[in-house]
């Protein structure tokens, strides 16, 4: 039986659930749900529904229509949730010492902005700064704010649509971008090296 002193005794090198065997003091787990690609359905196969896309939400629309940029946001692996600990950190703040966005270098170029600049990020909804880190795997007018950062707040720039669920559209807006300034503490200090590990 996986009782919680194995799983303790296992610790960070745990084991992926669901757990389907114990042998001795060893939790054997599942490298997925359905190692044997045989699924819950009558005839064993995946089954793929089609969703119907009914476009964006109006407000979602309005500010597509009116910036040129797509901000998405969402989390780095680097931090953890909402840097509710991290921003204590100084080695994850030195790194990050404000929201971060990933920018395509042409972009950036165009808009005079270099590594580390500070940027203003605006639209209708709000305004917020971050920090300009270039990433060539990034289209053009397209963005990624890291989320959760205690100086630069994305959500200040999502829009307040909702869909049909009430669920908040928050992952994602258009907005302008122009460049503040820079700050030579983090021109020499900050790394702005891809995080994509083999690209």
């Amino acid at each position: 039986m996986a009782t919680y002193a194995l799983l303790r005794k296992a610790g960070n090198n745990g084991v992926q659930m669901p757990i389907k065997q114990v042998d001795g003091d060893k939790l054997l787990g599942s490298p997925t749900l359905y190692p044997d690609d045989k699924f819950d359905t009558p005839n064993g196969k995946i089954q793929v529904f089609p969703a119907k896309w009914d476009g964006w939400l109006k407000q979602a629309a309005e500010v597509k229509a009116k910036y040129k940029f797509w901000i998405n946001n969402g989390r780095f692996n680097e931090v953890w949730q909402s840097w509710y600990n991290n921003q204590y950190d100084p080695f994850i703040m030195d790194r990050y010492p404000m929201a971060v966005i990933q920018m395509n270098p042409a972009d950036m170029a165009t808009l005079g902005v270099k590594p580390t600049d500070v940027v203003e990020i605006y639209n209708d909804y709000g305004t917020t700064m971050a920090m300009a880190y270039p990433e060539p795997t990034i289209k053009p007018n397209q963005s990624f704010v890291v989320f959760g950062a205690p100086k630069g707040v994305v959500g200040s720039v999502v829009t307040t649509a909702t869909d049909v669920h009430f669920l908040e559209y928050h992952k994602g807006t258009w907005a302008d971008i122009r460049r503040v300034g820079s700050m030579p503490d983090w021109q020499r200090t900050v790394s702005t090296k891809s995080r994509m590990y083999g690209v």
